[in-house]
């Protein structure tokens, strides 16, 4: 009888390793999407913030959440990225493992994250352009 181990199903090697690879690429995208989120909420919305209280404008609830939401943005950014790592990462990992037949929940997961981000950024934009018009009215 000899010691030697039981040889790994070169399938299931293929997998992991295929798996591992997918999940690094697809992390990384969700990664360079979280950090855009991080720097036009916080980029774009201090700057014209300070602008709004120079022309002492009133601003609409959305513009206001959206104030405060960028606020905590940036003191509490390294929490979406904690998030991304501890949630994020395994969920992509095991959903990768799953059968072929499957895979579609793969792509709903990676592409429903992008949309999300991209639909934040949006509306980020938009609830920082309305006080502009305001602004605009105010200067003619």
């Amino acid at each position: 009888m000899s010691n030697d181990p039981a040889p790994i199903d070169e399938s299931l090697s293929v997998r992991l390793v295929k798996a591992l690879l997918l999940t690094g690429v697809r992390f990384a995208a969700h990664f360079v999407a979280a950090a855009a989120y991080c720097i036009v909420s916080v980029k774009l919305v201090f700057p014209l913030t300070a602008m709004f209280d120079d022309f002492e404008v009133e601003l609409p609830a959305g513009t206001q959440g959206v104030i405060i939401f960028s606020d905590l943005m940036a003191k509490f950014w390294y929490l979406l990225f904690v998030a991304l790592l501890l949630i994020d990462a395994p969920l992509m990992f095991a959903l990768q493992m799953m059968r072929p037949s499957r895979q579609w929940v793969v792509r709903l997961w990676f592409s429903g994250i992008l949309v999300t981000v991209l639909l934040s950024i949006g509306w980020i934009v938009l609830w920082i352009t309305v006080p502009l018009e305001g602004i605009w009215e105010a200067l003619r």
